[in-house]
């Protein structure tokens, strides 16, 4: 069973979040946060695994205090849904730790995979999300074009190029480690070209 802390100020997505969450039978609402005061409270005091939250409270808090406040319990995953597409802030709030994006457009199923998937300790990245994510941070889409990557490469470097391990690519492409080790691998050679070189410098090296 999962915890989740479930951060929100607006009512009504609270109440929304709230009853999607009641019907899943893997997931239990440890706690709730209306604002930030709350949420300092609940995060170090009451135990769970996973934290919903808008990319709007994390936004009020601060990466810097965001960053004090989950060393208080490493072990807590967080799970952004966005508003709308602050991608420079979502960008930030992965390297300072917050293990999954998700965009309020997101279905039923996708929130639940979402929060599992963080919970074990892997990466989410939506998919709605993960292009803009991995341009923004590491990738030039015209260098993913010109080095000539079949679909499921260009999947697979963008997931790297956002920060995702091996393991976390292969749950969300649906194949084992070791097929996501050679696809990285081709992607490797493809990119050993003059302006082609933004995902082995900044994320190939990250999974290794």
């Amino acid at each position: 069973m999962v915890g989740v802390l479930l951060a929100e100020p607006n009512s009504l997505l609270r109440l929304g979040f709230r009853s999607v969450l009641a019907n899943d039978a893997a997931v239990t609402i440890a706690a709730e946060a209306v604002d930030e005061l709350q949420l300092f409270r609940a995060f170090t005091a009451i135990p769970h695994e996973v934290v919903l939250t808008p990319l709007g409270l994390l936004q009020s808090i601060g990466l810097r205090t965001l960053n004090q406040l989950r060393q208080t319990r490493p072990a807590s995953r967080l799970l952004v849904h966005s508003y709308d597409s602050h991608v420079e802030f979502a960008a930030e709030a992965l390297r300072f730790g917050a293990s999954g994006f998700l965009s309020n457009g997101a279905d039923v199923e996708e929130l639940g995979v979402a929060i599992a998937t963080v919970a074990r300790g892997q990466a989410y990245i939506g998919a709605s999300m993960g292009e803009e994510l991995a341009i923004h941070m590491c990738l030039r889409a015209r260098d993913v074009e010109q080095a000539a990557l079949s679909k499921t490469e260009s999947h697979v470097a963008k997931m790297l190029a956002v920060g995702l391990d091996m393991r976390s690519i292969a749950a969300q492409l649906n194949m084992c480690p070791a097929g996501v080790a050679v696809h990285r691998a081709r992607i490797l050679r493809k990119m050993r070209r003059p302006g082609m070189n933004e995902l082995l410098r900044c994320a190939i090296a990250k999974s290794l």
